[in-house]
Parts: structure tokens; C-alpha cells; sequence
């Protein structure tokens, strides 16, 4: 039962549950320590694990005349949003969100005003499963999303990550020389969230692990650990005295003292960090972070934006690596066909090159892709390494467009241009593309 942190969940199959009938109309008459509560949370975790979902949403939504009244679940997967094939009944909304407070084991389940935060930890299927929730008060009850933090199914080497080839080795040349100070400078990976960069960056510290390499990460929250690497879990709401704060800034003025090589700080979201983080750089540390922006050269432009010295910037940063993720066509059932004028014109305003008689694959959909037609997701990668010319540009404009052309000269591909020589090796489509990029 998956009553608390740690405990084992039956095994079981989405929808293979049997409720308690809905004779009880008052909610409060169901318990959370119910049988059949317990029974309903487990559908909806097993549920989501059978379909590999990154994130379960629960919803409550009311009917004023209250025949239609239902608690929806909801499962991401590919990026997807795909309702479970099964409802909760109404009387249960409030006892699911209770048992789910109850497992994080730190979640308060008298309060439903405010928005709260959590973490679970259960055995399911004989694997350790870890769950991040956050739950929010809603006009009809409380909302939840719990995020899977499945470690078993995380692939943290950059090698298997679907870079191109030219990609991944440009990328890991900017590793070459880590150990007594050689190497070192800032390195950002851009993109929106749910782009996989937290999963890129674990990739990278994994890359340069190895006994003679301290790396040192501020994370806020630890997703996944990594043998060998010092994990420091960030928590703003920690009081350090006064008006200071356990945040991302602290972090790294405390790890500065600690004689890393290699320092990871999962965001960088204000100038205090990235001032620090660039003074890290600049005093022989390899550092990587992520910062919210469309694209490698906005990365630049953004971390002057924040007040930081162009000079500083230009000398500091080593490379920018933005991307999205589209969805990755099924090999089980996908069709060649022949590309459309649409589609060649797509690959002309990119200036992707086309082979003569290029095909383009189309989703048809399967039973071992549930019908969509796709099965996992692929990268799309755009990686900006500084030169002198891009450096003496920074120093004179960092606006991303002059940035971006210098770069695009010196081989940078974008994302789009990326994406679509994808779409020719047969991995996703153009419309995955198109829909990844926001073209």
C-alpha cells in the first residue's frame, strides 16, 4: 500500500479498479485511509508509470447541477497531455488529495487555502519511484501535479542524448582539459521548461565525472543523484540570519570556498547568481547552469541585460547550448512518403539542404505506441560556441540577432535547421518541428 515513503504499491493496470458505490453524497464521509481511496491513488501512479507519463494531473471539476461533477486525471507523455481512461468520482476529490499529502509525508492535510509542495517515494513493480508534487487551491477542491522522478529510466550519457554528430563532438571538446584549473568558464543550457535541460546537464557532469574531477551542484530540487558528484539540495525558505536566504547565491559563495573543479547551479534567474556564477567561472571553475531564454544568443543578451559587464561576459562565457524536444515518431509503425511542397519549403526558409528524392516519414499509429503514432521524444539541439569574433561583438553589441549571424557563420546550427535534419533521418516530422520551435 502505498501509504507512506518507501512502501511498496500493489501491482496493478490503469482502470483495473473497482469502486465503493456512490451512495455517500457528502464528501466528508470518505476517509482518506479508505480502502478504495488507497485503491484509486495506486491506479492512477501504476496508470501513469504503464504509459511512461513525465507528470499525472489531477483536476476537480463541478457541475452546478451536479450530475457531471468528476475529478479528472490527466497524464503527460512526449510532452502530451492524454486523459486516463478512467474519472474519480466526485465524493473522492478531497480524500485523493488527503492520501496524496499523507504519502509526501510533509504536506499539511488540514490546509487547503494555500498552495503547498511535496516529495513521495514509493517501491512500484519491486523500483524506487520518486514524485514531486504541488498541489494549488481551486474554485472546486484541490489540484495536483505530481512529477515523475523515475531514476531507472533517466539516461544520463551525453553520447546516447541524439546529438549530431558534428554537435556532440564541438560540445565535448568544451570539456577537454577539466582538472587543475585548465578549463574553465560558464556554460548555459537554454530552453523552456520541459525541455530537458536539467536532464543535458546531468549528462554533462556525468561526462566529466571521474575520481580526480570534485563537482560540486546547487539544485532546487535534486532530481536525480549521481555517484561521485556532491548534490547540495537548495531551499530558499531556509533562513541563513538576518535577510539572507538559502538560494541559488549562497549556494555558490559557500562552494567557492569548497575547492570544486566543476560547479552546477540549476538556474540562474537573477544578476546576484549570475554575477556569482560568472566570478566562479573567472577564478578557474567550469561552471554550468540553465537560464529561460528562446535561444543561445537571447542567453547572452539576457545575462547583460541583468547588469553584468559586456567585458565580463564576453571573457567568461564558454558556450550556450539551447534545444527543444519533439516528439519521436514510432519505428514500429511510421510511413515514408514523399515530402509535400509545403514540407520543402519549410527546409528552404531554413537552409537545410535536401537530398534529391528525400523522404519524409508520417505517424500512422500502433498497439505498441497506443495509437499516436509516436513513441518517445527526440532532441533538437542549437550550440553557440564563443570565438574571438563573437566575443569582440558581445563587446561592442550583445543583441542577439548581430550574435546569432556571426554564429550561424562559424557553424552553429539552429534549432529548426537541426529539427529538420532530423525529420530527414526519419526521427520526428515537420510539424514536430515547427510546433518545438514556436516557428
Amino acid at each position: 500500500v502505498a501509504q507512506s515513503q518507501s512502501q511498496a504499491i500493489p501491482e496493478g493496470e490503469e482502470g483495473s479498479i473497482s469502486l465503493a458505490s456512490e451512495d455517500k453524497k457528502d464528501i466528508s464521509d470518505v476517509d482518506a485511509s479508505a480502502p478504495e481511496v488507497e485503491k484509486l491513488v495506486n491506479a492512477i501512479i501504476l496508470g501513469a508509470l504503464s504509459i511512461k507519463a513525465s507528470d499525472i494531473h489531477i483536476e476537480p471539476f463541478e457541475d452546478p447541477n451536479g450530475k457531471t461533477s468528476k475529478v479528472m486525471v490527466r497524464y503527460r507523455v512526449d510532452g502530451m497531455l492524454r486523459p486516463a481512461s478512467f474519472t474519480i468520482p466526485w465524493v473522492f476529490r478531497q480524500a485523493i488529495s488527503a492520501k496524496i499529502k499523507i504519502m509526501s509525508n510533509s504536506m499539511n492535510i488540514t490546509e487547503r487555502r494555500i498552495p503547498q509542495s511535496g516529495r513521495i517515494q514509493i517501491l512500484a513493480k519491486g523500483a524506487p519511484i520518486e514524485f514531486r508534487v504541488e498541489m494549488v487551491p481551486t474554485v472546486f477542491g484541490e489540484s495536483c501535479v505530481m512529477r515523475i522522478l523515475d531514476r531507472a529510466s533517466v539516461r544520463v550519457d551525453i553520447k546516447i542524448m541524439g546529438f549530431l554528430p558534428d554537435t556532440e563532438k564541438r560540445l565535448l571538446d568544451q570539456f577537454k582539459g577539466i582538472g587543475g584549473k585548465k578549463n574553465f568558464g560558464l556554460m548555459l543550457v537554454c530552453g523552456p521548461t520541459g525541455s530537458g535541460k536539467s536532464t543535458t546537464l546531468y549528462g554533462c557532469l556525468n561526462y566529466v565525472n571521474r575520481p580526480d574531477i570534485k563537482i560540486i551542484t546547487a539544485e532546487n530540487p535534486v532530481e536525480y543523484n549521481i555517484d561521485g558528484i556532491i548534490q547540495v539540495p537548495v531551499n530558499p525558505d531556509v533562513s541563513l540570519g538576518g535577510n539572507k536566504k538559502f538560494d541559488f547565491a549562497s549556494a555558490l559563495r559557500s562552494f567557492m570556498r569548497l575547492d570544486p573543479d566543476v560547479i552546477m547551479v540549476g538556474e540562474i534567474r537573477d544578476e546576484e547568481t549570475a554575477h556569482i556564477a560568472l566570478e566562479a567561472a573567472m577564478t578557474g571553475h567550469l561552471v554550468f547552469s540553465t537560464i529561460h531564454t528562446n535561444d543561445a544568443p537571447s542567453a547572452l543578451e539576457r545575462l547583460t541585460q541583468m547588469g553584468l559587464p559586456r567585458f565580463v561576459v564576453a571573457n567568461t562565457m564558454k558556450a550556450v547550448l539551447a534545444q527543444r524536444l519533439a516528439r519521436r515518431l514510432c519505428k514500429d509503425c511510421k510511413e515514408e512518403v514523399d515530402m509535400s511542397p509545403e514540407e520543402l519549403a519549410v527546409f528552404e526558409a531554413n537552409n537545410v539542404k535536401v537530398p534529391t528524392g528525400a523522404k519524409v516519414w508520417r505517424p500512422k499509429g500502433c498497439d505498441i505506441c497506443k495509437g499516436t503514432g509516436f513513441k518517445g521524444r527526440c532532441g533538437m539541439h542549437e550550440l553557440l560556441i564563443l570565438n574571438d569574433e563573437i566575443r569582440m561583438q558581445l563587446l561592442k553589441d550583445p543583441s542577439a540577432i548581430p550574435v546569432k549571424e556571426l554564429a550561424m557563420k562559424n557553424g552553429m546550427r539552429t534549432i529548426a535547421m537541426d529539427g529538420l535534419e532530423k525529420v530527414l533521418m526519419g526521427l520526428t516530422t515537420v510539424k514536430e518541428v515547427l510546433g518545438g520551435t514556436g516557428d
